[in-house]
């Protein structure tokens, strides 16, 4: 059966922990009112992201140069280069040494998460997954793991909540004339790219900062009158996106602790006849799935569960404890002893 349908029906992140935990590979396709995404996979990672709304080389190119790594010269020869003999961009730009390999993979790195934070503000759309080999790029190739993706994505969801209605990542914003407030050097990494002409998500790319921090600190000097937003013309409005709203995820915490349980009842058979490194790697795994299971909590009840039943390979009840605003979750590790140096935070 064919893996497509509505994200009303079922969401980007079940979408993504079932495309991790099956190990698939192929392309992701997202269509929504405002864009369409390519998010490719290669044995449940993704390794690319396409965007129809933001082309990915040619705002490659632009980050770099705008980081002072390529010239304009060197851009546009690459660009020759590349339409000519049909390599990838960052490839071209490696293989002519106007780039290292963890300068591009920084910026391509950065946009993926970036388009990926935003697809989990869509409440609507069709998704699509289409399996085909994905090649990699043994130079520049990325691969970021799902779950830390979805980690991710869900405590942003949640913090462009508290932003909700101020600000999106198409907010373009310009400097005032007259402003005697000194900004802080993280203020001024991202007011360098506030020029009247780039978005948040602009100002996020070339300053390598995530767009929610942009967004928090532009906000704050808007407060101090350093800068405002730019007031679009009525041409700019007729073609402006609707506001961005922020969607709960239905159900979503139940269907990870059933993917958590399944796993752990697994582990269980699996791990007694095994070494125990491979229990250290198993724990290690069922760590960070209750810890995503906490943060979906957060964002689907606004705080995070006051406990969290499971046991680790060894045994022994995991340990989970509120702590401040945030959790604390370990296990005792192969001695089953809470306090002991084998301990896995």
């Amino acid at each position: 059966m064919a893996l497509e349908g509505s994200l009303k029906e079922f969401s980007l992140a079940d979408i993504l922990q079932l495309l991790y935990f099956q190990k698939k590979t192929g392309v992701l396709i997202l269509q929504g009112r405002q864009d369409k995404v390519r998010l490719h996979f290669n044995k449940g990672n993704i390794v690319g992201a396409e965007s129809r709304k933001r082309d990915a080389e040619n705002r490659l190119g632009r980050v770099l140069v705008k980081r002072g790594v390529v010239t304009a010269q060197q851009l546009q020869a690459a660009v020759e280069k590349q339409k000519s003999e049909g390599r990838k961009f960052g490839a071209v730009l490696v293989n002519e040494g106007y780039a290292t390999p963890e300068q591009v993979q920084e910026v391509i790195t950065f946009q993926i998460n970036e388009a990926l934070a935003q697809l989990f503000s869509w409440q609507e759309g069709k998704y699509e997954f289409v399996p085909q080999s994905i090649p990699m790029d043994n130079d520049i190739g990325v691969s970021l793991d799902t779950q830390h993706v979805l980690m991710e994505g869900l405590r942003l969801v949640d913090e462009w909540s508290q932003l909700k209605g101020r600000v999106d990542i198409e907010t373009v914003f310009e400097r005032r004339d007259s402003a005697s407030y000194e900004p802080s050097p993280e203020e001024e990494k991202v007011l360098a790219y506030v020029d009247g002409e780039n978005d948040v998500a602009a100002v996020a790319e070339l300053s390598g900062v995530d767009s929610f921090q942009v967004s928090v600190l532009l906000l704050g000097l808007m407060d101090k009158k350093v800068v405002k937003k730019k007031i679009l013309d009525e041409t700019t409005q007729m073609f402006a996106a609707p506001p961005r709203r922020v969607r709960r995820i239905p159900g979503l915490a139940f269907f990870l602790m059933v993917l958590t349980m399944a796993a752990l009842a697994v582990s269980v058979l699996v791990f007694l006849r095994y070494p125990s490194d491979l229990r250290l790697h198993e724990a290690g795994q069922q760590l960070y799935a209750l810890r995503l299971t906490a943060e979906t909590s957060k964002v689907r009840t606004g705080t995070y569960p006051p406990s969290l039943k499971a046991t680790d390979p060894w045994g022994t009840p995991v340990l989970y404890a509120r702590e401040g605003r945030g959790f604390v979750i370990k296990s005792a590790g192969p001695d089953g002893k809470p306090g002991t140096a084998d301990d896995l935070p």
